[in-house]
């Protein structure tokens, strides 16, 4: 995401209401937020922890995050994909907010 100048905090903690996330990257775009969480396959494929994501990811769908999540393997095999899907999110929901730090010319 940095070599296509996409602006994602990473590892941005945000509080809503009495909870606390840790959001492996997060973006803030015009007409939404982005969660974008890489997750290895050791952790993340257990009934439990997919249980644990999918509540979370509930969760801060309710507070107005829209959730996307990319396995290790898919990062590795094609980055370029996961980051054209990051993209494509991006555009609907009208590009990245101008008054953050970076730019993003998507």
């Amino acid at each position: 995401m940095k070599k296509e100048k996409i602006p994602a905090e990473r590892k941005l903690f945000v509080r809503e209401e009495r909870r606390t996330y840790c959001l492996d990257f997060g973006l803030f775009c015009r007409e939404g937020k982005i969660d974008v969480e890489c997750d290895g396959e050791a952790y993340h494929s257990s009934r439990e922890a997919l249980n644990k994501d999918r509540m979370r990811n509930n969760e801060l769908a309710s507070y107005g995050w829209l959730v996307l999540r990319f396995t290790g393997t898919e990062i590795n095999k094609d980055a370029k994909a996961c980051v054209r899907q990051i993209k494509k999110v991006i555009n609907s929901l009208k590009g990245v907010e101008r008054n953050t730090k970076s730019k993003c010319d998507i």
